[in-house]
């Protein structure tokens, strides 16, 4: 039976069949050969997102269900081989089924040369960030500092560690607090969106200093009346937020109370459009009702869906009618495009009788 020479291939066919494979198979090819690892780095698969632990690193493609994890250990147990990468050696064991690849060091040297190995490997498009304890400074130092998220694990409750995590890394997307908090760390205050899965000890006051685009907050004890107080703050003053939404699972949020003295209206037609837009669904706020910014006229529709308060500030009122005018502009430029199309026809048929071909 004839072999494959697989590196034959055509790049665009390789490709494929490259990507048939287990992050944990493409892996274990580089080690193969020189020419393994020039050839894999040549395809530069895309990872959405390569996410670092003090413990782990994990790597997500577009194109594979099941995220592939490189953990740290000192468990010696299940070793079963060893790698060389740049020198350093590394013993370390398998699971393909659970596609990971466990190795025994603690060594901060050994962390960085394989988080190196796999950003030469692969082209990150996106870097984030799970504390669960705080990193060691020498390695937190050569980790990047632009992360697209951060998870803060649940054990991340002290202010002086919080602060030597937050102090160094510039979120540009997410921060998802699991630990009870008591108050925020400054650079958390405009990250573009920001949970917070316990918020019982923070006061909305604390709240009330967040200027994120987005808030969602879970477990609480805020009342219907620390509600009103964080929608009058947002009445007087100019923020960035564009959604709110808090878990109401108690109901102790009870939209009369909270709305008493904000003037408060239900929807008019005339005033926005019934839905609201969001990247993944469009929201019928028909039934919320609209209070309006002081300074700046600014709407926000305020209503409990489900087990969920929720707050929807309006920064186009009418984003419908962009709409229609970007239907009503491509209808103009078709017809234009259309009688375009038949002046230079006609002028084609008038050439080919001049010349007497037709």
């Amino acid at each position: 039976m004839a072999s494959l020479k697989l590196y034959e291939l055509p790049d665009n066919v390789l490709k494929n069949v490259l990507q048939q494979m287990e992050t944990i198979e493409l892996i274990e090819l580089t080690f193969v050969s020189r020419r393994s690892k020039e050839k894999i780095t040549e395809m530069e698969f895309s990872v959405e997102n390569l996410t670092f632990n003090e413990d782990w690193i994990s790597l997500e493609f577009e194109w594979k269900e099941k995220q592939f994890i490189f953990s740290f250990t000192n468990d010696t147990s299940q070793i079963n081989g060893y790698r060389v990468i740049d020198n350093i050696s590394y013993f370390w064991s398998t699971n393909p089924s659970e596609n990971t690849i466990s190795t025994v060091t603690k060594e901060v040297r050994k962390y960085m040369k394989a988080f190196d190995y796999f950003c030469e490997l692969f082209k990150v498009k996106n870097y984030g960030c799970e504390v669960s304890k705080p990193f060691h400074k020498n390695k937190l130092i050569e980790l990047p500092k632009k992360i697209k998220f951060m998870k803060l694990g649940e054990k991340m409750t002290k202010k002086e560690e919080i602060s030597n995590v937050m102090k160094y890394f510039e979120i540009e997307e997410s921060l998802d607090i699991l630990g009870e908090i008591d108050c925020f760390h400054e650079k958390m205050l405009n990250v573009n969106t920001i949970y917070i899965d316990i918020a019982s000890n923070l006061s909305i006051e604390e709240i009330n200093r967040l200027n994120n685009k987005r808030i969602e907050i879970y477990e609480h004890k805020f009342s219907s009346e620390d509600m009103k107080i964080f929608l009058k703050n947002w009445k007087k003053n100019k923020t960035n937020l564009e959604y709110l939404k808090v878990n109401n699972e108690s109901e102790c949020i009870e939209m009369e109370e909270m709305l008493d003295g904000l003037n408060a209206k239900p929807f008019d037609p005339e005033g926005r459009d019934q839905y609201y837009e969001l990247p993944d669904a469009d929201v019928d706020c028909e039934n919320y009702m609209d209070i309006e910014r002081d300074f700046d006229g600014k709407l926000a529709s305020v209503g409990i869906d489900g087990i969920n308060l929720e707050v929807f500030v309006w920064d186009d009122p009418f984003p419908s009618k962009k709409w229609e005018n970007v239907e009503e502009e491509e209808e103009e430029e078709e017809e234009e495009n259309g009688e375009g199309e038949g002046d230079e026809m006609k002028d084609t048929v008038d050439a080919l009788e001049s010349l007497k071909v037709i």
